[in-house]
């Protein structure tokens, strides 16, 4: 089954859809509701640490997005670990290109839901194509995380690359799972392949397919793209939940 992309929804609309669905998803698929947001950086990116699982940490890039009238998200995207066997692997392309770009600009600013669309613009790193050269070229950077992830990358060229699309307007599309609660979009990353309490079972919505996170800016002159997954997730995985198969291995390092 496949959902056609629609209009932007409005903030109330989508909390109500978000409740909405995941009370779905409990009782039905587990799926997690799953777009692109589209629209304009609305100020300075500040950085986040957050907790995961009671151990690791996980290091955020936080930056407001304007999604028009007086919608604004926060995005919070993945810029390294504390974990030396689950860090971040990353890949600027720049430029970049794509058959989904000219879709994609199609799109009304807001948030259009891409969930159980198992085509183009969603994304799949390991069914799709959207990544020039294949998922295996993530392994060719690791970002090595301190107490500070401003000093280290991908955070200082991603703050740059939004720090250049604040001055010149640039439209920004960001692929991932919205807030449970409040406006935001995280998960801006692979989100398949990954072991132990993320394996998609009862209760439990972490990996599935066409439903992989990344964020692209359109500057006038060029597009630029940034895509993320874990050390620890594993590749080829399952085509209906996203788990790893029994043969699977961690992405090749480059």
């Amino acid at each position: 089954m496949s959902l056609a992309s629609g209009p932007p929804l409005p903030a109330s609309r989508v909390h109500h859809l978000l409740r909405m669905t995941r009370q779905d998803n409990s009782m039905s698929s587990n799926r997690l509701e799953y777009g692109v947001l589209k629209g304009q950086v609305a100020g300075a990116t500040r950085s986040q640490s957050a907790r995961h699982h009671t151990k690791d940490v996980h290091y955020h890039l936080h930056a407001p997005i304007s999604a028009g009238g007086q919608d604004t998200w926060d995005m919070a995207i993945n810029v390294g670990t504390n974990s030396p066997d689950d860090v971040l692997r990353y890949r600027f392309v720049e430029p970049f290109q794509h058959d989904c770009l000219s879709r994609l600009e199609a799109l009304p600013v807001g948030f259009t839901r891409l969930d159980q669309q198992e085509q183009s613009p969603a994304l799949d790193f390991c069914r799709g194509d959207i990544i020039p050269g294949g998922l295996s070229t993530l392994g060719e950077n690791t970002a090595i995380v301190d107490d500070n992830p401003t000093s280290s990358q991908p955070y200082m060229q991603l703050a740059r690359f939004l720090e250049e699309a604040t001055t010149a307007n640039a439209l920004v599309y960001v692929f991932g799972h919205p807030y449970s609660s409040g406006l935001g979009i995280h998960d801006i990353h692979m989100n398949q392949g990954s072991t132990g309490s993320y394996t998609k079972r009862d209760g439990a919505e972490h990996n599935d397919v066409w439903e992989d996170g990344a964020i692209l800016i359109q500057f006038a002159d060029r597009w630029v793209a940034l895509f993320t997954a874990f050390a620890g997730q594993q590749i080829p995985t399952d085509d209906q939940t996203g788990n790893p198969l029994p043969n699977s291995q961690v992405i090749p390092l480059g």
